[in-house]
């Protein structure tokens, strides 16, 4: 029988005794350099604005548009 991992596509290698899944990090996203001065300037002044576009899925995407 195959575990859903295995069903999606997904397997496994040996390390000693355990069945170990073969996972990948994803790609960090490229930002800019004054995305990150935005992303610092937010984090260190405004935290309320950084805590709830933090949590937002796009943060990061707006970060990169910043040129």
């Amino acid at each position: 029988m195959k575990s859903i991992y295995e069903e999606n596509g997904g397997t496994y290698h040996w390390e000693g005794d355990y069945l170990i899944p073969d996972l990948e990090a994803p790609e960090a996203p490229k930002i800019g350099k004054y995305g990150r001065m935005r992303h610092k300037y937010l984090r260190s002044h405004h935290r309320g604005i950084f805590d709830g576009m933090f949590t937002d899925v796009l943060f990061y995407s707006r970060l990169m548009d910043i040129c």
